[in-house]
This record gives structure tokens, C-alpha cells and sequence, in this order.
């Protein structure tokens, strides 16, 4: 029965259809877009928590919001730094901001999440690290994310 209540994208020329005539691309593909939008998980539902987490895989590959929260801005970071474009605390920050809502959200675990972060540091920090941290990289217990705070303290 619910089945019945779901929305379907309007037939060409027909009420509410966008028309595409060559000329008109961006107007043609705005409506397209917001007859998609009605089409995504939790919009018929009227179910926000479902609909938000459609359109933030939808358009993933979109917003930069949401590229601060993947591998590739952990890595652009890790570079930054190890390239000096980053102070120590710059990177620690930017990346710790990433890397908590990515182990929240279950996209990388701690031993990742360290393991990239060390790779942003010069041979010298990374020992110094590895000391502070008392990290033991052949036991994976011991790479806590949480212990990279004591990296940066002076």
C-alpha cells in the first residue's frame, strides 16, 4: 500500500516535466534536479534524518563541505604538512576535525586514522611521536587517535 504513495518523475509534456528545447540546459537541468530531489529516500516519508543522509550521498562528489570528511583531504593534509606548507598545529587540527567525524560515522579506525597522521611527519617527529605516544606500531591496541593530542602539546 505504501508503495502506492511514492512519487514518480512526470512523463515528457505532461504537467510538471521540464522541457528541454537546446537552448535552455541550466533552467532544464535546475528542474531536473529538484524533480530528482522529490524522488530521494525520506522526501515522501517527510522523514528529514532519511532524506538528509539521500541527499548527502546524492551529491557526495559536490560539496566540499563534505570532501573535508574523506581520505583524500586526510592525505592532502598529511602532505601539507610534511611538505611545510602546515605548522604542526594547523595540520593536527584540520585533521583531527576530519578524523573524528569519519571514526564517528565508522569510515576509518584509529589504527587508519593514526597511521596517515604519522605519515604527515618528518622522520624526526615521527619518533618524537611514537615516544610521547608510546605507540607500538606491531600492536594495534596501541594506535589511539586520541593519543596524537600529546604529538602537538609542547
Amino acid at each position: 500500500m505504501a508503495e502506492m504513495n511514492k512519487q514518480v518523475m512526470p512523463q515528457p509534456s505532461t504537467a510538471g516535466a521540464s522541457s528541454f528545447n537546446g537552448s535552455n540546459v541550466t533552467k532544464f537541468l535546475q528542474n531536473f534536479e529538484r524533480i530528482e530531489v522529490r524522488l530521494l529516500k525520506g522526501y515522501a516519508e517527510n522523514n528529514w534524518q532519511v532524506f538528509r543522509e539521500s541527499m548527502e550521498t546524492r551529491y557526495v562528489h559536490r560539496d566540499p563541505e563534505q570532501a573535508k570528511f574523506t581520505i583524500t583531504y586526510l592525505r592532502t593534509a598529511a602532505e601539507g604538512h610534511y611538505q611545510g606548507k602546515l605548522t604542526m598545529r594547523d595540520y593536527y587540527t584540520r585533521y583531527a576535525v576530519a578524523a573524528g567525524k569519519m571514526e564517528r560515522k565508522g569510515l576509518m579506525t584509529d589504527r587508519e586514522l593514526v597511521t596517515l597522521f604519522i605519515s604527515g611527519l618528518g622522520k624526526e617527529q615521527q619518533i618524537e611521536a611514537v615516544r610521547r605516544t608510546q605507540l607500538n606500531i606491531g600492536n594495534p591496541s596501541s594506535l589511539k587517535w586520541d593519543s596524537m593530542v600529546y604529538v602537538i602539546e609542547k
